[in-house]
């Protein structure tokens, strides 16, 4: 079972196609790239943040602030993608076209047009800025390794992929269909509070499970799932689930943001995902928006996948689940609101809810990674038997 539903994860050998493949490009022998530092989070993206070539950074780690870093000094490793050009290259063709999207959104403040190759584009966009970073690689190697411990009740086993960033964006073509039924706000800081972004600036949450532990519910067809990305100072990007909740007017894309608390929490989520640096604006307001962080947060992000053995009612199935719990923090916004339709589900219902929008797309990707019968899981009755 793959990320889609539920934040399940599990490994299949048809996984492994070249990813150039699935990015839509063709390998060509002896066509080495010629720059072997590889930027994982697009420079186009961090001038949003800086100016000119800077930007301030605040480094976890040391607790550190560096007021003017190298923008082309950031968020780079040796040979992420491999040495030849074509993953790199697809790569840089779609944060082409999502640099002329957004640079269109943050001027006009309107959104694309669901359906359009604007609002594929973008889709596109924040799933492989999600997928391609070091973070993620590294997710994706500690939650097969906690699949295969389960499987084969071996705590000793420690799965490595030879390249776990490129194994990720191998999935992540098939997996773009799964996102285009959310619906998408522009959230406009109207304070004097900055946005921030990371080295890892997409985050994925869901308010409406915020309380659900033993289950994974930010799967890319979750019921209540929300996707957030900063892209400047003033602008964050939300996906969500229209069932669920009511963002702002219907009839407008845009969201004010007046609260400053608000502010707070969403850059906040930036700890749930950054690796080593948080990434700001130099200026007047300086360290402030760093300063006002709920820095406890940092200590809840979920880094060890967790699973569970389940058995079907007939016996005749058993499913290792492996899942990532929501951070134990309490996300609130005043723009946010859960639907009076849905705020009296069970809590402990909520994460077994699939967006019935989004189970065409998810049929057809786990279908296309060899599940004949991919409603299966859920179909059935499943009983826990072993964590």
């Amino acid at each position: 079972m793959l990320g889609i539903a539920s934040g399940q994860t599990g490994v299949q050998g048809s996984l492994m196609e070249p990813t150039a493949v699935l990015l839509g490009v063709g390998r060509s022998a002896g066509h080495v790239s010629r720059n072997k530092n590889h930027h994982f989070v697009p420079q186009f993206y961090l001038r949003n943040f800086g100016a000119g070539n800077s930007i301030a950074l605040f480094n976890l780690d040391e607790k550190r602030h560096v007021p003017e870093a190298s923008i082309p000094g950031q968020c780079k490793r040796p040979h992420l993608y491999g040495r030849d050009m074509d993953v790199e290259q697809a790569l840089g063709d779609i944060e082409g076209h999502a640099a002329k999207v957004i640079a269109d959104i943050l001027a006009r403040k309107t959104l694309p047009t669901p359906g359009s190759e604007a609002h594929a584009a973008l889709s596109a966009f924040l799933l492989f800025l999600e997928r391609r970073t070091p973070a993620a690689g590294a997710q994706v190697e500690a939650d097969m390794t906690a699949t295969f411990r389960a499987a084969f009740r071996d705590r000793s086993l420690e799965m490595k992929c030879e390249s776990p960033v490129l194994f990720n964006l191998g999935l992540v073509a098939k997996q773009i269909p799964a996102i285009l039924d959310l619906a998408a706000k522009v959230l406009v800081n109207s304070t004097d509070m900055a946005f921030i972004t990371s080295d890892s600036p997409v985050v994925r949450f869901n308010q409406w499970c915020q309380g659900v532990h033993d289950v994974g519910c930010t799967g890319l067809a979750s019921r209540g799932l929300q996707v957030f990305l900063p892209v400047s100072p003033r602008d964050v990007f939300v996906l969500y689930d229209p069932s669920v909740y009511r963002v702002g007017t219907e009839s407008s894309s845009v969201v004010d943001v007046w609260n400053v608390r608000d502010v707070v929490g969403l850059n906040g989520l930036q700890l749930l995902t950054a690796e080593n640096n948080l990434y700001y604006s130099p200026g007047q307001a300086g360290s402030k928006p760093i300063e006002s962080l709920p820095i406890r947060w940092r200590s809840c992000r979920v880094e060890c996948a967790r699973t569970h053995r389940a058995i079907s009612e007939d016996q005749t199935s058993e499913l290792i689940h492996t899942y990532r719990p929501l951070p134990l923090i309490n996300l609130s916004v005043s723009f946010m609101h859960v639907l009076r339709a849905v705020a009296n589900v069970p809590l402990n219902d909520r994460a077994q809810e699939l967006r019935k929008s989004a189970m065409p797309a998810f049929d057809a990707i786990t279908k296309s990674l060899g599940d004949p019968d991919s409603r299966s899981p859920r179909v059935r009755r499943w009983r826990v038997v072993e964590d």
